[in-house]
């Protein structure tokens, strides 16, 4: 063949090779409808614990799908805790809609993803049950080009963080072997002699969790923007087994059996689609785990070799991900735009370092990623500040002309609205009450005469927190600087009675001044968003001021103390 001519069809087939990979959906097939029904419930029946991942786990995949899997959001069902009735339903109405395709000629692909508890021969709903045979019959009955049904359900629920709670056969082995038809691929999550387990680090259970990260593109081994069947299969077995290993309940190993006659590479995800992309490149090695800045949640957690790279296809957004090598971690903030590749470099990230109490493998994880996690949690203080009166040179000007103050403290509102900057720095806004009192002088007793003083102040006020967090994070030492404006209402009136009549003569002022204060304190978690305050500090706030230039000191020493509410899950 002449040189000119390779050249040629070289050119032409690279160029075939990146239209084919371009992102969006150009080499999507226009002819198939996709549908999904994802079903998650954490409910137990009778003899059967509250699963914590099921429903979470379910909402996942169908977001995944929606985004990955080219399967229109309007033909993705979402059941949370469903009935066994409104289950059937969602098949008939998913009948309907298969049986127009397949009359007109049309091809469609359903995907059915089940995570929750089951027996030997239903799915438990909660107090009720959904027989197999029921769901396979409606499954079988559907006329589409190809099903695959994914279950994440076994039956035995005796141990802590296991999902079912039987001691019969296995649910998935059943599944498989029950719902063999043509056209059907059946994936499940264990063994019929093993127990499918749920993890508390990634907040998901293994497989489903292994299996989401293979569609996101770690699954994804030819690299060519689409993960198969096989590929998702391969790489949840292999990682979910790796994981429950070195669980007390024992290794879990996924399932998969299928009957697809005259098909080839079935392909359930396509991260060419993605919205962005993270690229893990060649020399980042380690246990490498990706989370959503805001609320924590994780989206992917694998093993990255140093030879390679690894590429995840996931929402636009801020992320932080977590690179841990053997002895160190490095935490890094990152951003992923639209339409854009973010290649993931460890210059300029924080390194946390692993605590020598902890040296087996056990380290969560999570909590080390809580150092980049806080910086998005927003907080509310709000209860009481108590003052305490004090003599100054205002009020031994009122004693001179025969007024006499009220003795006592204050009790006065305290608000605190803060936003979290990094785990040892806040930001916030403070609202206090800071003084309330009175004076009077009695100016005749023939005629009852006498009149009355009487003011408030108060500060808002703008500051920094430095923060040291303790016990896990449910302690936590603070000291806080804060610098605003004091504001004071003083209003003085004459009061004259004769026995039938009074009048009243009244003057009021509004001052104000530079305020500022330093405290110190604690805060205790009682749960992830709510605990409690303590705190003491001084205030200056010389807002108050009379005829002869004289200010009132209104603030002083004063104790704060109230309630916190944390309004994203992370540091206290």
């Amino acid at each position: 063949m002449p040189p000119l001519t390779r050249h040629l069809l070289s050119a032409l087939l690279a160029l075939c090779v990146a239209v084919s990979l371009a992102p969006g959906r150009a080499h999507a097939d226009p002819g198939l409808h996709s549908y999904a029904l994802v079903i998650g419930s954490n409910r137990g029946g009778d003899g059967q614990g509250q699963l914590s991942f099921a429903e979470r786990d379910a909402e996942r995949m169908a977001e995944l799908l929606g985004e990955l899997g080219r399967t229109p959001r309007d033909h993705i069902e979402l059941l949370a805790e469903p009935r066994a009735s409104e289950v059937e339903a969602a098949l008939g109405k998913l009948r309907e809609k298969l049986v127009a395709h397949a009359k007109a000629g049309e091809r469609a692909q359903l995907l059915f993803y089940y995570s929750g508890h089951a027996r030997a021969h239903a799915l438990s709903l909660g107090a009720e049950e959904l027989p197999l045979a029921t769901l396979r019959a409606s499954l079988l009955a559907l006329p589409s080009t190809l099903t695959v049904v994914v279950l994440d359900a076994c039956q035995s629920g005796a141990f802590s963080g296991v999902k079912g709670a039987s001691t019969a056969g296995d649910f998935s082995l059943s599944s498989v072997h029950d719902l063999h038809s043509s056209g059907v691929a059946v994936m499940a999550s264990s063994t019929g002699t093993e127990l499918s387990q749920e993890s508390s680090e990634l907040g998901s259970s293994y497989f489903t969790h292994h299996l989401l990260v293979s569609l996101r593109g770690a699954g994804d081994l030819d690299r060519n923007g689409r993960v198969s069947l096989d590929e998702a299969y391969s790489y949840a077995y292999q990682h979910t087994l790796s994981d429950t290993a070195r669980t007390q309940v024992g290794s879990q190993h996924a399932t998969l059996e299928t009957e697809l006659t005259g098909r080839g590479d079935v392909p359930l995800s396509y991260p060419v689609d993605a919205d962005a992309q993270l690229a893990l490149p060649s020399g980042i090695e380690g246990r490498v785990m990706v989370q959503r800045a805001r609320g924590g949640a994780v989206m992917a957690e694998l093993v990255k070799a140093r030879a390679g790279t690894l590429l995840l296809a996931l929402p636009s957004g801020d992320y932080d991900v977590l690179v841990r090598g053997d002895h160190d971690a490095q935490s890094c903030a990152i951003t992923l735009n639209k339409g854009r590749v973010f290649s993931l470099s460890l210059e300029g990230c924080q390194k946390v370092a692993l605590p020598s109490e902890h040296p087996k493998a056990g380290m969560d994880a999570q909590r080390m990623s809580d150092h980049r996690q806080a910086k998005e949690s927003a907080f509310l203080e709000f209860g009481y500040q108590l003052g305490f009166s004090h003599h100054d040179t205002y009020i031994r000007t009122l004693e001179t002309f025969d007024y006499h103050p009220s003795e006592g403290g204050l009790l006065g509102p305290d608000v605190v609205l803060g936003h979290q900057l990094f785990p040892y720095l806040s930001i916030l806004a403070r609202y206090d009450m800071v003084e309330k009192a009175s004076a009077m002088r009695g100016v005749s007793r023939s005629t009852y005469a006498y009149s009355t003083l009487d003011w408030t102040t108060h500060t808002m006020m703008g500051g920094l927190r430095l923060r040291l967090p303790l016990a896990g994070r449910w302690v936590v030492v603070f000291a806080e600087f804060d610098a605003g404006l004091a504001f004071a209402h003083s209003v003085l009136e004459y009061k004259v009675s004769d026995g039938l009549s009074y009048q009243w003569k009244e003057h009021d002022a509004y001052d104000r001044a530079f305020a500022m204060r330093g405290l110190g304190g604690f805060t205790f978690g009682f749960t992830k968003n709510l605990g409690m305050y303590l705190a003491a500090g001084y205030t200056h706030a010389q807002a108050l001021e009379n005829e002869l230039g004289q200010r009132r000191q209104s603030g002083g020493f004063t104790v704060f103390n109230g309630v916190r509410v944390n309004g994203v899950k992370g540091w206290w």
